[in-house]
Order: C-alpha cells, then structure tokens, then sequence
C-alpha cells in the first residue's frame, strides 16, 4: 500500500478492523508461536511437516497483522451523511424489479466490503 494512500473506513469497519488486529496480537499469534515450538521439539526439522505447516501458519498470521497495522495507520474515518446524498456510511434502499421486494445495502469502504452482509463498496 503506498504510503500516501488513504483507506476509508466507516467507524464500524475501523472498529472491527481494530479487533481483529488485537485478537491476531494477543490470541492467534502467540498461539502460532507456541504451535511452532512445539513442533521444533520434536525432532528433526527438515521432515517434521507439523513445524512447517506451523512455521507457515504464523508468516500468513503475520504478513495478516502487518497489513491491518498499514490499513489502520493510513485509515481516514468517514461520517455518515445527511440528506438525499450517498457515500460511505450511507444506507440505501434498493427495490428489486419484479418481485417487488426491497433491500437496505450499506455503502462502505473497499476493505469493508460484504455482500453477504450487504455491505458494498
């Protein structure tokens, strides 16, 4: 991510954002850490899968904190807005053709994005 790129975030997303950093620091990769050691005593490294798989496991968890850490520090919160104007934060309400039913969808920023959730960017 270049230094100069801004992430816009919904104060939702930043707060989830901001747990899920946490719970990778204190949680997943001291667990990882642990994982790693205790396949390192085990015997002979080079055909001992449990410690390669573990050693794998914390460099995704890791490279998974570090990019959290880079998209919090360039994180520019945004405001919902007031009136008939859609941006980020907005909720809008989309009626689909033929069945009549509707849709609430809440327009977030990139990393936010969900459509499961309808959450869309």
């Amino acid at each position: 991510m270049a230094d100069d790129h801004m992430v816009q975030l919904t104060q939702q997303g930043y707060d989830e954002l901001v747990a899920e950093l946490e719970e990778l620091t204190q949680v997943k990769i001291p667990a990882a850490i642990n994982r790693v050691a205790l396949a390192r005593s085990q015997g002979d490294l080079r055909e001992n899968s449990e410690y390669h798989a573990a050693r794998e496991e914390l460099a995704m968890l890791e490279g998974k904190r570090d990019e959290l850490d880079s998209i919090l520090q360039h994180a520019q919160i945004i405001a919902k807005s007031n009136g008939d104007i859609v941006s980020l934060g907005s909720e809008v309400e989309v009626e689909i053709n033929g069945n009549g039913g509707r849709h609430v969808f809440t327009i977030v920023g990139e990393w936010e994005a969900n459509p499961r959730e309808k959450r869309i960017s």
